[in-house]
């Protein structure tokens, strides 16, 4: 409510890639060989509801991780220089620590994503997923990468893994399920697809913003409580 610009910027984030989701939607569905398939399901309403929450989900997740990352790097500036960033130096902050953060986070995407395929796998993969929730503050606000980052989210979560999983489950329910949700009623007036993915996008930059702040609060708590003294600290700041 103090800093409605940095909020309405990290919501924004959702559009281009709900616009970049579209587009592949349409690429797809007009491809030589998709194309008349999508053609033919399209008068099946559950399925394009099937196709709309395909598209967006994806999506929300990478903009539900970069609202963090971009509320990560706010909070971490506010620490260490007293004073409310600029929406301009909280993008800068968040750019430099941008191919760190996405290397940790994407290498351990790919692993949960592998465990899960393998089903026998899924019970691994879902611990990983809860460890992963304090990764990408983790890289911003202490600027730790690789191996180091994910030891440290590992360390942080360790003694309250049902807190962090119930905390992240409800935080993430805002922006990729409750937005897309909102949106699917749009479906009944015949809108295109994509259209309907942008309107989701709207309630997702809508909300976001607070399940961000929200995780980073989490992860402030859990340094907070001094729980993770077994992992060293690293370097803050640039």
């Amino acid at each position: 409510r103090r800093a409605p610009v940095h909020t309405l910027a990290v919501g924004l984030v959702f559009i281009p890639i709900a616009i970049v989701a579209g587009l592949i939607q349409w690429l797809v569905s007009n491809a030589p060989v998709a194309g008349p398939i999508f053609a033919t399901l399209a008068g099946e309403r559950s399925l394009v509801w099937i196709g709309v929450i395909t598209f967006a989900v994806p999506g929300g997740v990478i903009g539900y991780i970069a609202a963090i990352l971009l509320v990560s790097a706010g909070m971490e500036m506010r620490d260490r220089t007293g004073r409310n960033p600029t929406a301009r130096e909280v993008l800068h902050e968040a750019r430099l620590r941008l191919r760190g953060t996405a290397r940790s986070v994407a290498l351990r995407a790919l692993q949960i994503t592998g465990l899960g395929i393998s089903i026998v796998g899924i019970p691994w993969a879902l611990k990983l997923l809860v460890e992963t929730q304090l990764l990408t503050q983790v890289c911003v606000i202490e600027d730790r990468t690789g191996e180091d980052s994910r030891m440290r989210a590992r360390a942080l979560v360790r003694g309250a893994w049902m807190r962090v999983a119930a905390v992240s489950l409800l935080a993430s329910t805002l922006p990729l399920l409750v937005a897309p949700l909102l949106a699917m009623p749009f479906l009944l007036l015949q809108m295109p697809v994509w259209v309907v993915n942008l309107i989701g996008a709207a309630f997702a930059a809508a909300v976001t913003p607070l399940a961000a702040i929200v995780m980073v609060l989490l992860y402030g708590d859990r340094v907070a409580e001094g729980l993770d003294s077994a992992t060293p600290p690293a370097r803050v700041g640039p």
